[in-house]
C-alpha cells in the first residue's frame, strides 16, 4: 500500500501478551536530526532543497492515499545512505476511499517549488 522509496518498508507485524511488534527495514543511517546537528555551519540551499524534495515527495505519496502522517519532525526522517524515509506512523490518519486530505498552501507552494528543480 505505501510502496515508496520515502517511506519505510513494513514487513510484519505480531503481538504476545504485552506487546505488539513491528518489523520494518533497517535504517542504519541516523534521523535527519541528528544530521543536521552534525552540520556546523548549517546546510548550503541545494541540500536544504534536495532533502526537502523528498520528504514533500514522501507526504505527497501519502496524501495521495488518503494517509495524514500527523508527526512530522526532524526525528521520523531517517536516512538511509542518502535517501530520507519517513517513519513513526503512530499518528497517523486514514481517510476513508472517496475523501480528500487538504494540503495547506504552504505545503503546495513548496512543492511547486521544488518540481521545478
Amino acid at each position: 500500500m505505501l510502496n515508496h522509496r520515502g517511506i519505510i518498508q513494513f514487513y510484519d507485524s505480531f503481538q504476545d501478551n504485552d506487546n505488539v511488534y513491528i518489523v520494518t527495514e533497517v535504517c542504519p543511517d541516523g534521523t535527519l536530526r541528528e544530521y543536521l546537528d552534525s552540520q556546523e555551519g548549517g546546510l548550503i540551499e541545494e541540500e536544504a532543497l534536495l532533502l526537502m524534495k523528498q520528504v514533500l515527495e514522501a507526504v505527497e505519496h501519502l496524501h495521495s492515499k488518503e494517509i495524514a502522517h500527523r508527526d512530522l519532525k526532524l526525528e521520523n526522517a531517517v536516512f538511509v545512505g542518502v535517501d530520507l524515509k519517513l517513519i513513526d506512523f503512530g499518528l497517523c490518519y486514514a481517510r476513508r476511499p472517496g475523501g480528500k486530505l487538504e494540503s495547506t498552501s504552504m505545503l503546495e507552494h513548496l512543492f511547486m517549488l521544488l518540481q521545478k528543480l
